[in-house]
């Protein structure tokens, strides 16, 4: 049985899935992976310091966040 994350090879994800992310992500693309705002990235990043960020040399604008940085923001909700 086929799972809706894998395509029909089995080995591949299909696309649009979280397994599909590339591994540096823009803030818009880092915002969609979590289903959050931009703001909350950008916050996360220039006002908390919770997110590291890569700026590309050169490009004032052009930041990526690594997707394991991102998953490092997830914690388990535990219930009391």
């Amino acid at each position: 049985m086929e799972t809706p994350a894998m395509s029909s090879n089995h080995d591949t994800p299909a696309p649009g899935t979280v397994a599909d992310a590339p591994e540096l992500l823009n803030i818009s693309d880092a915002a969609a992976y979590l289903s959050v705002s931009r703001s909350f990235i950008e916050k996360a990043i220039y006002t908390d310091g919770t997110l590291p960020a890569l700026r590309i040399v050169g490009a004032r604008r052009m930041v990526r966040i690594r997707r394991a940085d991102l998953d490092a923001l997830l914690e388990p909700v535990v219930n009391p």
